[in-house]
């Protein structure tokens, strides 16, 4: 079976332990727009933040969960580790990224035939992959 999407995206849900720092980073680093902000039933508040057809939801439970995913990104943990958004402007977003004080684990990798990319951790470590395709 094939299932068959009715929305040519995925949204993205992530739990964080300090909503005002996760909005400012998404919202006013990254430029996402917050669309709806919910409450949700297991307590706390759901923000959907939209930036093209990119959609991450934040959730800011009443109640910080007392366990958080394992630094590291891809080598730390299984699971889900990174996010990965194609961006224009690879060194633009790195620089921004980095003005705002998130920790950009390595540095920009072009070792890849055709692209450029580079990760940045999110207030609660989540690791965003920004990738750039090269001019051919």
């Amino acid at each position: 079976m094939t299932i068959e999407l009715t929305e040519n995206h995925v949204e993205v849900g992530i739990t964080v332990s300090d909503i005002a720092a996760s909005l400012s980073f998404y919202c006013e680093t990254l430029g996402f727009v917050e669309v709806a902000t919910m409450p949700v039933e297991w307590g706390g508040t759901l923000h959907m933040l939209r930036l093209g057809d990119a959609v991450i939801k934040l959730a800011s439970n009443d109640e910080i969960p007392k366990e958080a995913n394992p630094p590291g990104g891809a080598a730390g943990a299984t699971g889900l580790r990174w996010i990965t958004l194609w961006v224009k402007d690879l060194d633009g977003v790195v620089d921004a990224c980095s003005r705002a004080n998130r920790p950009i684990p390595g540095p920009i990798n072009s070792n890849y035939p055709g692209v450029k990319f580079a990760m940045v951790e999110d207030p609660d470590g989540n690791w965003i992959e920004f990738v750039e395709a090269l001019a051919e």
